[in-house]
């Protein structure tokens, strides 16, 4: 396994204790989740609200959230492999390296030691740093000199990349977007169940005696616009700052 490098410090909630009761416990406290005949909302349906959240969260981030293996295919640049420069991976962040082949025409191989790999987990980018040439010819600048490369300055799917993505720990920011989202959806079904569609408020009367009930509920709101309004506020916010730290590290540096 490569070593990590410039890897921020992320804590947070494991993949596995993201689930339903964590989302009821932090983010519907207090909320009666059951229908006007005490059946609950199922754990099925926590669940797939909460993978329907990462899943939009990772494809506005362009990150995996969730751990995944990946096979990267990668160029051979020449100028940008001079000075020891890096190889950008499509997929982020990197957990670790799997394996490292520089494939060439004629099936001709080699295989990189994993150590020999350095990576920056967040931006994505990768460092070949030799700790022993081996039968590996080297330039001094770090530039790898291999037959069929010499003079070329770009070759098509030359870097065999597979590599391992996503958290650990998910960041704290991360999973108060994703539970956020998913209890909205949560909230929406619940709207409905309180009172009916749409229904705003209802009356009995019996022997002189009368009540009423009204709700924030009407053919526009559900029963719990207010709460809804609240997080999508601070969803605002918080999937602003996301992008900002995720899309504005699109550039590799060398």
């Amino acid at each position: 396994m490569a070593d990590i490098i410039l890897q921020p410090s992320w804590t947070g909630v494991k993949l596995s204790d993201l689930n339903p009761d964590f989302l009821k416990r932090n983010y519907l406290h207090g909320i009666e989740t059951a229908d006007t005949a005490g059946t609950p909302i199922s754990d099925e349906t926590y669940s797939f609200y909460l993978r329907s959240a990462t899943a939009q969260l990772e494809q506005m981030l362009d990150i995996d959230i969730i751990p995944r293996l990946r096979v990267d295919r990668i160029p051979y640049d020449r100028v940008q492999l001079a000075n020891w420069g890096g190889l950008l991976v499509s997929h982020r962040p990197i957990r670790s390296i799997q394996s490292s082949k520089i494939i060439l025409v004629q099936n001709t191989v080699y295989d990189l030691p994993v150590n020999w790999l350095r990576f920056d987990a967040y931006r994505g980018s990768i460092w070949i740093v030799p700790s022993a040439f081996g039968n590996l010819p080297f330039l001094a600048t770090g530039q790898l000199m291999m037959p069929y490369l010499l003079g070329m300055n770009w070759f098509p799917q030359t870097w065999d990349i597979a590599y391992e993505t996503g958290f650990d720990e998910i960041p704290a920011n991360i999973v108060d977007v994703i539970c956020m989202k998913a209890a909205i959806q949560i909230f929406n079904v619940l709207g409905d169940i309180v009172m009916g569609p749409g229904i705003a408020s209802l009356s009995m009367s019996l022997d002189g005696y009368s009540q009423s009930v009204a709700t924030t509920a009407s053919a526009e709101n559900t029963a719990y616009g207010a709460r809804i309004t609240d997080y999508e506020k601070r969803l605002k916010v918080l999937e602003k700052e996301l992008r900002e730290y995720w899309k504005g590290l699109e550039v590799i540096t060398t």
